[in-house]
């Protein structure tokens, strides 16, 4: 087991959102799902950090993987 999970942590317009995920094992792939026509997703970064850029907020919310 790992002595430090691997966590997702999500920034809309450059705003950390307050729901993140933990725990990913390494074989997780991601997927990005769009609502409506002219919706778009950039993914700037899916790579292991040697260290957070995220920081606790208020009223987050972690969702463990299971």
């Amino acid at each position: 087991m790992e002595s430090s999970p691997r966590t997702v942590t999500l920034f809309i317009n450059n705003y950390q959102q307050i729901i993140f995920a933990s725990g990913i094992p390494e074989s997780v792939q991601f997927w990005f799902k769009l609502n409506y026509q002219n919706d778009s997703v950039t993914a700037v970064s899916l790579k292991r950090l040697n260290r957070p850029t995220s920081v606790k907020i208020p009223r987050e919310k972690c969702l463990k993987w299971e």
